[in-house]
């Protein structure tokens, strides 16, 4: 469950510039959020917003499973 409120913390910016993640936490976490919001991880950056990249509440829910 922490790790799922760190992902969303992190997805919260709002901005459509793609940072790479910066340690193994921060991989991690865009790989799982790669595989919920069903994109590849060069797609996802530090900075960006989990509902702008599609994210919504059952996505959400998968995250807690992940």
């Amino acid at each position: 469950m922490t790790m799922v409120l760190a992902l969303l913390l992190l997805c919260t910016k709002h901005t459509k510039e793609i940072t790479p993640p910066q340690d193994a936490l921060e991989i991690k976490m865009q790989e799982i959020l790669a595989k919920v919001l069903g994109k590849t991880r060069q797609n996802i950056g530090i900075n960006q917003d989990f509902f702008t990249l599609g994210g919504q509440s059952i996505k959400a829910a998968k995250l807690i499973k992940s």
